[in-house]
């Protein structure tokens, strides 16, 4: 018999980022609703908050997604400093320093306008700054490009996430 895994959402959003609908205080209700052990809240430019949160056993994780000012959008998990938006690899590195996890988020959905594929994201820029590529993220309008983000990340030797990029309460946790 097979144990299940606990199951976190690694890319979300509250009313904190801009285009964001769901108000923070709903998070650990929509978790049990879910069945999810943890959320990590990936406001855009700036975390909500700066520890992790713990209640009933369920984790919110403090988050951010940064959109450099080079080559598209990365995101720090486990984030306990703001830091300015910069160029790609000063922001991985400000991450790096502060002990936070790197991910590229939707790195090939060519629809999406802050995205690596859309902005030439070297190869060895991921390698050698990113811990983690999202292989799947539900807002992608086609699985082709979650196909590729798996085959990025398999290529790499990259681990991978999944994360709804849930906007709104009722996105979350459909990763």
């Amino acid at each position: 018999m097979h144990e299940r895994l606990s199951s976190f959402d690694l890319h979300t959003h509250t009313i904190h980022s801009k285009d964001g609908l769901t108000p923070p205080r709903t998070l650990f209700k929509i978790m049990r609703r879910q069945d999810l052990r943890g959320i990590a809240v990936t406001e855009h430019e700036r975390a909500s908050f700066l520890r992790p949160i713990m209640r009933d056993g369920r984790f919110l994780i403090p988050a951010c997604e940064y959109k450099s000012t080079d080559y598209g959008e990365i995101i720090g998990l486990f984030v306990s400093e703001h830091i300015p938006n910069r160029s790609f690899v000063e922001i991985a590195e400000d991450l790096h320093d502060q002990n936070a996890i790197t991910v590229l988020p939707h790195p090939e959905d060519p629809l999406r306008r802050h995205t690596a594929v859309r902005r030439g994201l070297p190869e060895r820029l991921i390698v050698r700054h990113i811990d983690l590529v999202e292989g799947f993220n539900s807002r992608c309008i086609l699985n082709i490009f979650n196909t590729r983000a798996q085959k990025l990340a398999r290529r790499l030797g990259k681990p991978m996430t999944a994360g709804s990029d849930g906007h709104s309460f009722l996105e979350i946790g459909h990763a």
